[in-house]
């Protein structure tokens, strides 16, 4: 995970930085509506109103991020777009591109640095992957083998 960029630099960090390409399997529908929280923010998009909806997704979900929208898309009456560009690192909130398409609303996906907006509001949906409880304790159990662990 890479750390957040600094607003005050020149950018260079942003444009030199390396992509990294994910070797995860496509999400199905199913699986991106828990994930993602499409019922939670639909719900949060019809209740309060937004015409204009912008989605801000980090590069390593950005492969997902067609598919949030059409099942978004497909529960509310409001556009819903994609920011693919963002401005200066993942967790911040890409409020100015998003003023930019006329957006009332951003919602914001994946790890965030939570810095307040000034003039639009944010919907933060961390995501919700499946854990396999049982494979997280096979493999703590193997690394903390033969060491001391007080809890």
């Amino acid at each position: 995970m890479q750390a957040p960029a600094a607003i005050d630099g020149d950018g260079r960090d942003i444009i030199e930085r390396d992509a990294v390409a994910s070797e995860r399997r496509a999400r199905t529908a199913e699986e991106a509506v828990e994930v993602y929280e499409v019922e939670r923010t639909a719900s949060a998009i019809a209740t309060g109103g937004y015409h204009m909806v912008a989605l801000q997704f980090p590069d390593e979900m950005l492969a997902d991020s067609t598919l949030v929208a059409e099942q978004l898309q497909a529960r509310v009456s409001a556009q819903i777009f994609v920011l693919a560009d963002t401005s200066y690192g993942s967790c911040c909130v890409d409020e100015v591109a998003a003023q930019h398409y006329h957006a009332d609303l951003v919602v914001h996906y994946g790890r965030t640095c939570l810095s307040l907006t000034s003039q639009l509001p944010v919907l933060y949906v961390f995501g919700r992957e499946h854990v396999d409880a049982s494979d997280v304790a096979k493999q703590a159990e193997q690394e903390l083998k033969g060491k001391k662990v007080v809890v």
